[in-house]
C-alpha cells in the first residue's frame, strides 16, 4: 500500500492512501502554518467556530441531519503539532463507496460538505455567529482547564463534555513546564484526555501522559497549574458555601497532589457515614447497638482525614489571605479594608472530640452534622460579612483579588507562575479593574476571551483581533 501525493497548486497538495481492508473512508483537509505563540489559539478556536456550520446546514442540528443522510458519516475538526508547524482541519469519515447501499456514491456529497465547512461557513452580517464565537470561546479554556486533572469549571457531568450523540470525547494537547534560569526546563508532555458517556466501555475522565496506559485524570493534578477566572466565579461573595470550598479544594488539589488523596478519602467515608446515619424508608433498620458501633469506627477515619484537609486549607490562607487584601487595597484604593477568616467549626486536633460529642445528635438527625465539609470561608470588609455588605463592585473587587492571589501564591509555592484563563471577565469589570487585571499578564501565558477589543487598549500583553477570520496584530 503506497501513497500517491499530487501537487494541485503551489503550496497545495493531495494525497492518496488505498486501503481495500476497510469498510470507510477517510477524507482530511489540512491547512499547515507555522506554530507560533501569538496565533496558535486564534486557529484552534476558528477551526471550532467554522465546525457550527455552513450556509447551507447554519446550525449542529442541520449538520447532524445531513450526515445522517450520509448514513451516519461524522466530521469533525482537527488541531494538533507536527514539528514546528500547526496542522488545523477538518476529517471526514464515511462508508466506502464499495459497501454504501444501492451503489450509491458517498466520496462526493461528504467532500462537498466538507468544502462548505471550509469555504462557506456560516455568517451573521459578514461576521462569524456571535453566539458560535462565544461557546466555542469558553469551550477552548474549558478544554485547557481539563489538562489539570481538574472538573469543567462551567460545572455538569464530565457526560456533558461530549457531543451529543457520540459515547466519548478526546482531548490532546503539548504541555511544557518552565524552570528557574538555573533549571533545564522539561521536555515536552503529550496529554491524551478522553471523556467517556456512562454507556461508553470506559466511563468517565482518563488521561495519558506520552503514551503511557490511561489512568484516572485526576493523577493529572499538580502537572499543569492553572488559574480560571469566569463570571460564574462572582457568585464566590454571595454564593453557599459550598463555592467557596471548591475554590479552595481546587487550588489545594493542583499545588499538592497529595491533598487529592486524603479529600477523596474523606469523601468516601462521609458517604458512607451519611448512607449508614439515613433513616431506612422501608424500616430495616440496623440495630441500634450495630449502627453506633459502625458510626464510631467511620468517625475515627473522617477525623483523621478531616484534619489533614483543615491544616492544609488554614497554611493556604496564610499565603493566600495577605495576597488577597494586599490586592484588594490596592485595587479599592484604600477605600476599605479586606479581611479572610476561616470559619472553622473545630479547632486543630479537636475534630474527633467534636464527632463524639454530636453522634447522638447526628444519629437522630439521619445525616452528618460536622466537619471540614460543613465550614466556609468567610470574606470581611471593614469586618462586616461581604455577602451582606458588599456592593457590586465591591463583590468583583474580592473576586478579582482572590483570584490574583490565587495565581501568585502559586507562583511562590511551586516556583512557576499558572497560566491564566480569563473567560469573559472583562464585561463584569469597570474600567479601573479592567486595567488592573490586564496589565499584571506581562511576561505570563494568559488566554482572555471578549468581544470587546477596546478592553485591551491599557494591556502590556500583545493584542491580535479576529475579523471575519482573518488574524492581525492590533
Amino acid at each position: 500500500m503506497e501513497a500517491t501525493r499530487i501537487r494541485l497548486a503551489e503550496g497545495v497538495h493531495l494525497t492518496y492512501l488505498p486501503a481495500r481492508k476497510f469498510k470507510t473512508s477517510l477524507l482530511s483537509a489540512q491547512f499547515v502554518t507555522p506554530l507560533r505563540r501569538e496565533t496558535a489559539g486564534a486557529n484552534a478556536l476558528l477551526a471550532a467556530v467554522l465546525r457550527r456550520g455552513t450556509v447551507s446546514c447554519p446550525d449542529m442540528g442541520a449538520l447532524s441531519a445531513k450526515m445522517d443522510n450520509l448514513y451516519d458519516a461524522s466530521i469533525d475538526y482537527t488541531v494538533r503539532k507536527k514539528g514546528e508547524n500547526q496542522c488545523v482541519g477538518f476529517v471526514a469519515s464515511f462508508i466506502d463507496d464499495r459497501y454504501a447501499p444501492g451503489g450509491e456514491r458517498l466520496l462526493e456529497p461528504a467532500a462537498a460538505l466538507l468544502g462548505e465547512l471550509v469555504c462557506d461557513p456560516v455568517t451573521y452580517h459578514g461576521r462569524f455567529v456571535p453566539e458560535y464565537f462565544e461557546s466555542e470561546k469558553t469551550n477552548l479554556l474549558e478544554a485547557i482547564w481539563l489538562l489539570t486533572g481538574g472538573k469543567s469549571f462551567r460545572g455538569g457531568k464530565d457526560a456533558e463534555l461530549v457531543r451529543r450523540g457520540e459515547t466519548f470525547a478526546v482531548l490532546e494537547a503539548v504541555t511544557q513546564r518552565t524552570r528557574q534560569e538555573d533549571q533545564e526546563p522539561d521536555d515536552p508532555a503529550r496529554v491524551r484526555i478522553t471523556v467517556g458517556t456512562p454507556d461508553a466501555p470506559r466511563p468517565g475522565r482518563y488521561a495519558s501522559v506520552n503514551g503511557a496506559a490511561p489512568k484516572r485524570a485526576a493523577g493529572l493534578a499538580g502537572s499543569f497549574p492553572a488559574v480560571v477566572f469566569d463570571p460564574g466565579h462572582l457568585s464566590l461573595v454571595k454564593g453557599a458555601p459550598e463555592g467557596r470550598r471548591r475554590f479552595l479544594d481546587a487550588a489545594l488539589c493542583q499545588l499538592y497532589p497529595g491533598y487529592l488523596a486524603t479529600y477523596r478519602r474523606y469523601v468516601r467515608v462521609l458517604q458512607q457515614k451519611n448512607a449508614l446515619l439515613r433513616h431506612s424508608a422501608t424500616g430495616q433498620e440496623r440495630p441500634y447497638a450495630e449502627k453506633r458501633a459502625l458510626l464510631e469506627v467511620l468517625n475515627v477515619e473522617l477525623a483523621a482525614q478531616g484534619e489533614v484537609l483543615q491544616q492544609r486549607r488554614r497554611d493556604y490562607l496564610a499565603l493566600l489571605g495577605p495576597l488577597a487584601c494586599a490586592n484588594y487595597q490596592e485595587l479599592s484604593h484604600g477605600a476599605e479594608r479586606m479581611s479572610i477568616r476561616y470559619a472553622a467549626q473545630f479547632a486543630p486536633g479537636g475534630l474527633a472530640d467534636l464527632l463524639k460529642q454530636r453522634q447522638n445528635e447526628e444519629l437522630r438527625a439521619g445525616q452528618s452534622l460536622c466537619g471540614v465539609h460543613r465550614e466556609d470561608l468567610e470574606l470581611l470588609l471593614d469586618d462586616q460579612p461581604a455577602r451582606v455588605f458588599a456592593s457590586q463592585g465591591q463583590q468583583r473587587s474580592v473576586v478579582l483579588s482572590l483570584k490574583m492571589a490565587e495565581a501568585a501564591a502559586a507562583a511562590r509555592i511551586t516556583g512557576e507562575h499558572p497560566v491564566l484563563l480569563l473567560d469573559d471577565v472583562l464585561s463584569e469589570l469597570d474600567e479601573g479593574r479592567k486595567q488592573y487585571l490586564l496589565t499584571r499578564m506581562k511576561e505570563k501565558q494568559t488566554f482572555v476571551t471578549s468581544c470587546d477589543d477596546t478592553a485591551f487598549l491599557k494591556t502590556d500583553g500583545e493584542v491580535y483581533r479576529m475579523n471575519g477570520g482573518v488574524l492581525s496584530r492590533a
